[in-house]
């Protein structure tokens, strides 16, 4: 026998604009969107005031699901704001290595993660509601795949709607209520979660709720003050830009530096001897199953077994050809735990000349470089863009497009510090970039990058998608 909820859809509606004042803050450039964190913490205990609300007639086990429900939305970004949240979080140069280094674990126990939290809300739902486990599981999904198909709909007739009209001002209005849309979604999402299957009764004013939503609309209206395409570097990836190229090496870059990139990038590891060779790999492969790592290896063994280029070769043709490089100095152990340091120490005077600059994973690589020099600019590659790194002496950051947050970006734009975006391999991807106030792209379909172009309502179009991912 189903139970019949009663739910105000009215303050529904204005969670939903607290969530996009969430998105207002972040946006605006001061210093206020630290007041995200409060609101993050008034939306958590609003939902379980509501959720206490809804299922104030059942004892059992109550707060357990409420709790569940709100930290099942974590995996979607809850209200598009977690990810804004997350970069205030402090955090060490030795976790940020490690996000680095097992991004794909870091994931992989992400979804694990999160399946086992779902599985777990299903089975306590059941005990709720006297069903079975089964049923809550096809009702999760069910109610799972409605708010995936809300999110595409939405976007995809607002992306429709944009189209046609091909005004700015429209296109600021359709953002609002993506932003609006998507969270009052992801309420719907909870809601539903809560009631495992049972009907809900909703209880509005539709005059304030029109009100409340036509406010939210205006918020996100505000958002949309950088919708055009920004100027962006173009940067090589590891110093190709045709496919047919092999990467890091002096024969791509002598090809590549014919294309007047604003930077070729390229890695360098060191080897137990302390040289320097352009390679990506933390490993040598020779014959049938032998392998080690560079650092354990001379470079005369190397030689033994494989052609590389050394990187003072590389930096003296780039300075020849007048081509800017980032260097990327891959991370070691203990043989390469100084990498940063006996690579200023070679390389200084030539990349003074070479106007270049350096980056890595490895934090104290970047910190013992700037005990040496302030001269050669130094940035962090984060593959997870999470925690607060605005603390760290770096004076640029490179990061994994797919995790890219605008909270991270407002907070270098207010710091001062470049942004470069990697890896960018297909132009659908390099277009949404150009909406966002980044400073280059780290790519390797260069030869198309630096040639995309799009009118002014494909822009606007661009900038509706990007908002749909940061959502997410």
């Amino acid at each position: 026998m189903q139970v019949k909820i009663s739910l105000n859809k009215t303050e529904l509606m204005l969670l939903a604009l607290v969530a996009t004042l969430g998105q207002w803050l972040n946006g605006l450039k001061c210093t206020w969107n630290f007041l995200i964190l409060g609101i993050f913490g008034i939306i958590i205990i609003w939902l379980a005031f509501i959720g206490q609300r809804m299922l104030a007639k059942f004892e059992k086990d109550k707060w357990g699901v409420i709790s569940l429900g709100i930290m099942a939305l974590l995996p979607f970004n809850f209200l598009g704001l977690l990810a804004e949240v997350l970069t205030y979080v402090p955090i060490s140069g030795s976790v940020i290595l490690f996000l680095n280094n097992h991004f794909k674990l870091v994931i992989s126990l992400g979804i694990i993660l999160t399946i086992i939290i779902w599985l777990i809300l299903a089975v306590m739902l059941a005990r709720f509601w006297h069903t079975t486990i089964q049923l809550q599981i096809r009702q999760l999904i069910k109610n799972i795949g409605l708010y995936l198909g809300w999110l595409v709909g939405l976007t995809g007739i607002l992306l429709l709607t944009a189209e046609i009209f091909k005004t700015q001002w429209i296109t600021a209005v359709l953002n609002g209520g993506l932003i609006l849309g998507l969270s009052v979604g992801q309420l719907w999402l909870l809601i539903h979660v809560w009631a495992g299957g049972n009907l809900i009764q909703y209880d509005d004013n539709s005059w304030v709720s029109l009100i409340i939503g036509a406010t939210a609309v205006g918020l996100g209206f505000n958002l949309t003050n950088m919708m055009h395409s920004f100027p962006q570097e173009i940067i090589a990836h590891r110093g190709v830009y045709q496919k047919n190229e092999l990467p890091n090496t002096i024969s791509a870059l002598t090809q590549t530096s014919q294309q007047k990139f604003d930077f070729v990038e390229m890695d360098v590891r060191e080897t137990k001897d302390h040289q320097f060779i352009c390679q990506h790999d933390d490993e040598f492969h020779w014959g049938v199953n032998h392998a080690d790592q560079v650092e354990n290896l001379t470079l005369k063994q190397i030689k033994q077994h494989s052609k590389v280029d050394l990187f003072k070769d590389y930096i003296s043709v780039a300075n020849q050809k007048h081509q800017r490089l980032l260097v990327e100095i891959k991370p070691g152990n203990v043989n390469s735990r100084f990498a940063g340091r006996d690579f200023i120490h070679q390389f200084k005077t030539q990349m003074k000349q070479n106007n270049g600059m350096v980056h890595s994973m490895e934090l104290s690589y970047l910190q013992q470089i700037k005990q040496i020099t302030d001269e050669v600019p130094v940035g962090l590659v984060l593959t997870i863009n999470t925690g607060n790194v605005m603390n760290k002496p770096v004076d640029f950051y490179s990061v994994q497009a797919f995790t890219l947050n605008p909270a991270f970006v407002q907070q270098a734009n207010q710091h001062k510090r470049p942004i470069y975006v990697w890896t960018v391999r297909r132009s659908i991807q390099s277009l949404i970039l150009k909406t966002i106030p980044i400073t280059g792209q780290i790519t390797d379909i260069g030869k198309t990058v630096r040639y995309l172009r799009f009118p002014h309502s494909l822009g606007q179009e661009m900038f509706l998608v990007a908002t749909a991912w940061n959502y997410l």
